[in-house]
């Protein structure tokens, strides 16, 4: 009954699934269809918009049209239509493009080259050298801007001409952040001349480009620019120092901590967390007291990766700090020291009112490493309400419990959510422990196979990640002196559905026990695997009722005859076996359309096929798996 109202579910849902994506594809055939006729329209405003719209779409079917729109008489669709073409970046584009770089239109030619630049292809260089001497500013800045993105050293001469030449502040500026982009060590000198430019954005992208290129020249020309008298120009000279790694920058930008502007403070400390070196310690350890959130925040960071135990009294404190950044910053800079002394602090921050700060300390305390962590982290897989924070923490007991881990994570396979139970799978694979494959064959006896879809996902992944060691001792059990063992072994070979099931089942119809041999005729009678049909006709003549049953029950539901009548057959047919199984059988099969099924959900296990030793079969093997830890 359940399992109708299950297929009756997602045949309704299919109802409304299929109409849905068919009406989204059908909706954007309509609008592509809607913008080429727009795109033809009388009214310019109108091309203009469709061509903006039909970069944004992205549709290579929609080149063509873009390409006969570069042509357009307004300069502003011709324009849009050569953006929408950077947009799609299709290399079918560059050629027209390149032939749009002589437009007599501004805005067209810039735009052409911006496309270019998107594209990135290294054919267009030859064609966008000659607009770096276009009389209006926009082609020249765009052409070096493509120039750029295209990264190709054979321009460095030309473009360092222009950045000490044009008198354009806008075209300099477009210099040097294509100079940066490129990163050849050639640009250097010309870059820094332009530290001293008039302009004051473009002091600030050559000083970012000189970041990029690095060497000891640059080192000295941006300590130099650390007293600039503009402050977006010595904030971009402070976080650049942190890029070349020259530890005489180290000084300068101690001083810089105290520089009256918020941003070069923030970006001082920023740089000096990652020039890496200790006697930054105490003056990072005295701005995390200044009441400036970014200062002090960046400062924590940079603490963190210097890795100095100094800093721990301070980073203690700011779990506790009023601002939830600097708490969770606090956690990730105590993981990264690593030092045991942090450990109950960052314990009593896994209470934290914020999920940011809690999957930090999780974090940080999995990185120490300290067993005292695991049971308040194991507490949050249960309690914290936080996805984020659970999926820290299931990692977590993983590494810091070992065995004990086993527990905890075993409840999340009974939950709702897919991706923390194969999480939890994937962590349970990890202990590489025998503890875990009898985890898995104690949660047998609470399956409803009618929702095993649930469960199976990370079940296979589990055996998956844990390799054919955890299969090894699946196989092992399915041998197991004890009939509660067999039985769960051979539920969870079900289970798993996968190529060796079949064959596990069918041996099962030989077992011993009639329970075992039951069990295994009802589950081959689900997988419809009709490999099986001779070995469940054989178990027609059981001994015992239970297993005719079920092996009656499973034919039925196969759709194949209980017993096959005598028929006089030809030497090839007698020869024609597959895996014991008639090929005839199989050939009717596939022409009555009986393996083109999908596969069905399996009904719950009736009590009368499983055996009443299973849940003390399984409460033993918890009191197993607790021994060992104790």
């Amino acid at each position: 009954m359940r399992t109708s109202r299950i297929i009756i579910c997602l045949s309704i849902l299919l109802l409304f699934l299929i109409p849905s994506f068919s009406y989204g594809q059908q909706n954007n055939e309509n609008r592509r269809a809607q913008l080429l006729k727009d795109i033809r329209s009388e009214d310019r405003r109108v091309r203009r918009k469709a061509a903006e719209d039909l970069g944004r779409l992205g549709d290579e079917q929609t080149i063509p049209a873009l390409v006969s729109t570069l042509k357009d008489s307004d300069q502003f669709v011709s324009a849009a239509a050569a953006l929408a073409l950077g947009e799609i970046k299709d290399k079918r584009a560059i050629d027209p493009l390149i032939e749009t770089l002589r437009s007599s239109n501004i805005e067209t030619r810039g735009a052409a080259a911006v496309a270019l630049g998107r594209i990135g292809d290294s054919r267009a260089i030859t064609s966008l050298l000659p607009l770096l001497n276009d009389i209006e500013a926009y082609p020249r800045s765009s052409a070096i801007s493509a120039l750029g993105r295209i990264g190709d050293s054979s321009v460095i001469n030309s473009l360092t001409n222009i950045l000490i030449k044009d008198t354009d502040a806008q075209v300099r500026t477009a210099v040097a952040e294509a100079l940066g982009r490129i990163g050849d060590k050639k640009a250097a000198e010309a870059l820094i001349k332009a530290l001293k430019d008039s302009n004051n954005y473009v002091r600030t992208a050559s000083a970012v480009a000189l970041g990029e290129i690095g060497g000891d020249t640059a080192t000295v020309a941006l300590i130099e620019s650390l007293k600039d008298p503009d402050r977006l120009v010595r904030s971009a000279v402070a976080e650049s120092l942190g890029r070349v790694q020259d530890i005489r920058a180290v000084r300068p930008l101690i001083e810089a901590l105290g520089d009256p502007d918020q941003f070069v403070r923030t970006n001082a400390a920023y740089a000096l967390g990652r020039l890496g070196d200790r006697q930054a310690v105490e003056p990072l350890m005295d701005a995390v007291h200044l009441d400036d959130p970014r200062v002090k925040n960046r400062a924590i960071d940079s603490l963190g990766t210097i890795g100095d135990a100094r800093a721990l009294p301070i980073l203690i404190d700011s779990l506790q700090d009023k601002d939830r950044v600097a708490r969770s910053s606090s956690a990730i800079a105590l993981g990264k020291i690593g030092d045991k002394r942090s450990v109950e602090p960052l314990i009593r921050a896994l209470v934290d009112p914020d999920s940011n700060t809690r999957r930090a300390s999780v974090d940080a305390l999995t990185k120490i490493a300290d067993e005292r962590a695991f049971e308040s982290i194991a507490n949050l897989i249960k309690n914290d309400n936080d996805p984020t924070v659970k999926s820290s923490a299931i990692n977590s007991v993983a590494k810091l419990g070992g065995v004990r881990a086993i527990e905890p994570l075993m409840e999340i396979f009974q939950g709702k959510s897919l991706e923390l139970r194969n999480q939890a799978a994937i962590a349970l694979a990890q202990i590489r422990r025998p503890e875990t494959v009898n985890a898995m064959l104690g949660l047998m006896p609470q399956v409803d196979l009618a929702n095993i879809n649930n469960l199976r996902p990370p079940l296979s992944l589990f055996f998956k990640e844990a390799g054919n060691e955890a299969l090894d001792q699946l196989n092992i059990a399915l041998k197991d002196s004890n009939v509660a063992t067999r039985q769960q072994a051979l539920l969870l070979s079900a289970i798993l559905a996968d190529s060796n099931s079949s064959p596990n089942l069918i041996a099962g119809l030989k077992d011993q026990s009639s329970e075992i041999r039951a069990l295994a005729a009802f589950l081959l009678g689900r997988s419809r695997d009709l490999r099986s049909v001779n070995a469940l006709r054989e178990a027609l003549s059981d001994q015992e009722a239970s297993v005719r049953s079920r092996a009656g029950e499973a034919l039925d539901l196969m759709g194949v005859q209980k017993y096959e009548p005598p028929k006089v057959i030809s030497d090839a047919t007698a020869l024609a076996k597959v895996d014991g199984t008639d090929k005839t059988l199989i050939d009717n099969a596939i022409s009555n359309n009986q393996l083109k099924q999908p596969p069905q959900p399996l009904p719950a296990t009736p009590k009368t096929t499983l055996s009443p030793s299973l849940s003390a079969n399984r409460t033993n093997r918890k009191s197993t798996i607790n021994h060992n830890n104790n």
